[in-house]
């Protein structure tokens, strides 16, 4: 139903995670994972085609309506093993470091399907708008502080020494202010950051990050839309492919 609302523009990204109380709450072995993410996207392009089909030996009876042009399954991943799953069995790859997007698209290659180009020039994953920055700083903080060193806890707790290079621990608003993965711009600001991109760049913007609270993040993206967005040249795919 997201799909046809949405006219295709919805894009489901999964992830095999990692966290052990996870795979316990659904009876999963961490080492199942390859297997299991397999399992889940063979069930999803089954019902997506409309069509009856069987999982586990039980018949399962799609309800329609249903999207003629089914979405695009596009996986999260960070370590090889995975990374070379998706190129196997997705339609692309959510990268959270350059060198997992060129992972993929070599063994995309390889496997003999289309390349998906080169990797494009990405925003901070953190982004704010305001009028007033040196507000804002202190709000946000504790939300986006609370996401990446939720992550980095959950990593130590699985055996890694971090997650990924878009989640580095946050203890101090200097600290955060010092590091190229947050930005609070005012519009004017944000303009000239996109601009620094370059070419077929790619913004990422989520006013509720951490759990922010819907008003503040409200005023965030109502400037997005009046006073960021109609000075961008928007290219966007019908079906995204990362």
């Amino acid at each position: 139903m997201l799909d046809l609302a949405t006219g295709g523009r919805a894009v489901p990204v999964i992830s095999s995670g990692y966290r052990q109380a996870e795979f316990d709450l659904y009876g999963v072995r961490p080492q199942d994972r390859p297997s299991v993410l397999e399992e889940t996207v063979d069930v999803l392009r089954k019902a997506w085609s409309g069509k009856s089909f069987k999982y586990r030996g039980r018949p399962i009876t799609n309800i329609s309506p249903h999207s003629d042009s089914p979405p695009r399954l596009v996986l999260c991943a960070s370590f090889p093993k995975m990374i070379r799953k998706a190129a196997a069995i997705a339609d692309g790859l959510s990268p959270a470091e350059q060198g997992h997007y060129e992972m993929f698209r070599q063994e995309r290659v390889r496997l003999g399907k289309s390349d998906p180009g080169p990797f494009r020039n990405q925003s901070a994953d953190f982004l704010f708008i305001t009028e007033n920055p040196d507000k804002a700083w202190p709000i946000l903080f504790p939300h986006w502080a609370h996401t990446c060193n939720g992550y980095n806890q959950w990593a130590m707790e699985a055996g890694y020494d971090r997650v990924n290079e878009k989640f580095p621990p946050m203890e101090s608003v200097e600290q955060m202010k010092a590091s190229p993965r947050y930005k609070v711009l005012t519009p004017e600001q944000c303009l000239q950051y996109i601009d620094s991109l370059g070419p077929h760049n790619e913004l990422h913007f989520n006013p509720m990050q951490g759990g922010l609270d819907p008003k503040i993040a409200w005023e965030s993206l109502n400037l997005f839309e009046k006073k960021v967005l109609p000075h961008l040249k928007v290219e966007a795919d019908e079906r995204v492919l990362w």
